[in-house]
């Protein structure tokens, strides 16, 4: 079968980290309109930081109209976070915590668990930022794991007034 223009779009992101790829990708995917491609093109700006060798700053992150147009919003953190470039991932699962949104949670709690060291801790802080019970909850079984720095990190998550 021969990849259609859309996947090698997203292969190609994958590949060279070109934000550029991603939002040819993103404009022949199957998002709903033009103000949810406008959106993810938002989303996809806060990742550019990167092709210059910076951490995104999610500071100005304007969640009331990002979840306004959630259906586009979480594929396209997904498909960042789909990156083999672990800047990319790591800046994806750390947008995951920021937004706090109940759709993430399957997948930063296979990081948490069964993702490499950094993988793990990054999710943990993401869990940490979500008003969840359910993101407690798998910090509460965090907190258990054999690796003392899962722990300790998944208690810091739980309480971050405590020393650790």
């Amino acid at each position: 079968m021969v990849p259609d223009a859309r996947s090698h779009d997203l292969d190609a992101f994958h590949e060279t980290g070109d934000i550029d790829c991603l939002l040819a990708f993103i404009g022949t995917s199957l998002l709903s309109s033009s103000e949810d491609i406008r959106v993810s093109t938002v989303v996809t700006g806060y990742f550019r930081s990167i092709e210059n060798g910076e951490r995104p700053d999610f500071r100005s992150v304007n969640r009331e109209i990002l979840a306004s147009h959630a259906a586009a919003v979480i594929p396209t953190i997904n498909w960042i976070a789909g990156s083999p470039k672990a800047d990319f991932r790591s800046a994806a699962i750390e947008l995951m915590g920021v937004l706090g949104w109940e759709a993430f949670l399957g997948q930063l709690a296979s990081w948490a668990f069964d993702g490499e060291g950094w993988e793990r801790l990054a999710s943990i802080r993401s869990l940490g930022k979500m008003p969840s019970n359910t993101a407690r909850s798998l910090l509460e079984s965090l907190r258990e794991d054999r690796d003392p720095a899962i722990a300790a990190a998944a208690g810091s998550a739980l309480d971050p007034t405590a020393v650790v």
